[in-house]
């Protein structure tokens, strides 16, 4: 959506600029394929997060990109959180999306054999709630729907806050404390060898309804990288986010990071950094 804005027209300024200067700075990006131009989605919608109206095109796109970052880029997560609404409108659909990863895959598979394809970055979500579906129906669906060759990573974003992520009295809703159920289902349908990475993972301080204090949010990260560590399956946590978005504090959206928008620290940062491991725990921004 910020690349292809005309279609068969490539800007790719501003992705060029950023996976050099990660490249550049020893580390390793991971690369979400979204979202949609005007032009790719229905007429009408507003949304970049509305769903393609062609995934043979965004296919395209995904394959066109591989090419480009082949040396830089690996990893590739295809969308984020299609199981909400608000980033697959108008509603989830989980045949539609498994459609559009089996596509996609094989474009960056064209370009990049050994590429990691990553499906789901499932948000936490209810079945029970319009326009949500549980990241258990939607693995489940994956599966039903024929997906299972077109990924070799799921995802997961197992935010719990205001809770603690091991917290036993949220248990029947704690998307983190259903992990090993969606696990089940993978081994269910064989892919016991594929790994689960929570390629998103955090709590907003400030003052939103749902933030926490900075001390609480140290201790949320705390508990949930230790628990994390426990499922050998989980392979790779990424913390949203590195740095907050911006200075409103009654925005949930601008206050996940570990350090002040102005680069102060949070005590959150000596939390994340104390337990870091090369090639296991990564930082988003």
């Amino acid at each position: 959506s910020v690349v292809e804005q005309v279609p068969g027209v490539y800007d790719w300024t501003l992705t060029d600029r950023m996976a050099n200067a990660v490249a550049a700075n020893g580390m390793k990006p991971l690369a979400v394929v979204g979202f949609t131009p005007e032009w790719a989605r229905m007429p009408g919608t507003t949304s970049s997060h509305s769903a393609p109206t062609d995934p043979s095109a965004f296919a395209a796109f995904a394959n066109r990109a591989a090419g480009r970052y082949a040396k830089i880029i690996t990893d590739w997560e295809i969308w984020n959180e299609p199981n909400i609404s608000a980033s697959w409108a108008p509603t989830p659909d989980p045949v539609a999306y498994t459609q559009l990863l089996s596509l996609a895959a094989a474009g960056i598979r064209a370009a990049q054999p050994s590429a990691n394809i990553i499906a789901g970055a499932l948000s936490p979500a209810s079945d029970s709630v319009p326009g949500q579906v549980h990241p258990l129906t939607f693995t489940q669906a994956i599966y039903a729907n024929g997906g299972k060759n077109s990924f070799n990573t799921l995802s997961i974003h197992p935010y719990t806050f205001p809770a603690l992520p091991t917290d036993p009295a949220t248990s029947w809703w704690s998307t983190f404390q259903q992990v090993p159920l969606i696990r089940n289902v993978m081994v269910t349908y064989g892919d016991s060898s594929k790994p689960i990475w929570f390629t998103e993972f955090g709590a907003p301080t400030g003052s939103s309804p749902d933030s926490v204090t900075p001390a609480f949010q140290s201790q949320y990260l705390s508990d949930g990288i230790k628990a994390a560590r426990k499922l050998s399956y989980v392979k790779k946590t990424l913390i949203y986010s590195l740095r907050d978005a911006g200075t409103d504090v009654t925005d949930r959206e601008q206050n996940f990071g570990l350090l002040y928008n102005n680069f102060t620290a949070k005590p959150a940062y000596a939390t994340v950094r104390s337990l870091a491991r090369p090639g296991i725990l990564f930082l988003s921004c």
